[in-house]
């Protein structure tokens, strides 16, 4: 008579339990680097948005700072009358009808803002708590984006402020509800000049002294602790980890 093999239901099981503790594992870090590689093609995507419109202001010869050499210097926001930043007022109102957003709050300006969740982070109640590369527990201060924020068909949110190295244009390129909320995953940064942008980690975009002549993109890079602002005090100061992967994304299709 011919003999017939088969696996028995105990060896089934052992498989099917190794399989799926192998899938446990495997599993949570594809999907992460699924959408990491989904927020960089959003990044490149806004980045060019973002550089498009700006450039159409720059043309129209509309000044973009409220001071001479965009200096990180400006008036609080205090009304609706006086809500730029750091940026003119001018540039405002240019930036907005050549970005054509879906909607915008002035977060210091219009206190009614708190209350749509489109804008603030419903997990920890606030404008943006967004972590280091390298820390996802250790948030930035605000003040790197303290002004009118800007909210794109693509669900990506433009966050504008100019404190300590700015003025910048910062990028949520999905929203301040959705993670990871850190800088160089989905939340990027741009140096802005009187007659340019630029990512963070560009050449002209951060201090070569506290750097070195190239800012480089990693946990390992960096301010490595909690920081107040994205390059430091006054800009002179070494860029936080994951703000000059800005620049790395733009520039290598990794």
């Amino acid at each position: 008579m011919k003999k017939n093999c088969a696996f028995t239901l105990s060896e089934l099981l052992i498989t099917l339990g190794i399989i799926g503790v192998v899938a446990a594992i495997t599993i949570p870090s594809l999907i992460t680097k699924i959408n990491d590689r989904q927020n960089i093609v959003r990044w490149r995507k806004t980045y060019s948005v973002v550089n498009d419109a700006f450039k159409r202001v720059v043309e129209r010869d509309v000044p973009v700072c409220a001071f001479s050499g965009c200096r990180a210097m400006g008036p609080q926001i205090n009304n609706a009358n006086d809500r730029d930043f750091y940026f003119s007022n001018d540039f405002l109102e240019a930036f907005i009808e050549e970005l054509k957003p879906m909607d915008i709050c002035y977060q210091n300006a219009e206190p009614k803002c708190d209350s749509k969740k489109i804008w603030v982070n419903v997990k920890s109640k606030s404008y943006g708590r967004y972590a280091l590369l390298n820390k996802p527990k250790e948030f930035l201060n605000g003040y790197n984006w303290t002004s009118a924020r800007f909210l794109l068909k693509d669900g990506s949110m433009i966050y504008m402020g100019g404190s300590h190295g700015g003025p910048w244009l910062s990028v949520d390129v999905n929203g301040a509800n959705n993670g990871p909320n850190q800088v160089g995953r989905d939340m990027f940064i741009i140096k802005v000049f009187e007659d340019k942008i630029l990512p963070m980690g560009a050449q002209g975009s951060f201090n070569t002294k506290s750097n070195g002549e190239k800012c480089l993109c990693g946990e390992q890079y960096g301010q490595q602790t909690a920081a107040n602002y994205f390059a430091g005090a006054g800009g002179a100061d070494k860029v936080i980890s994951g703000g000059c992967c800005s620049d790395y994304y733009i520039k290598n299709n990794k």
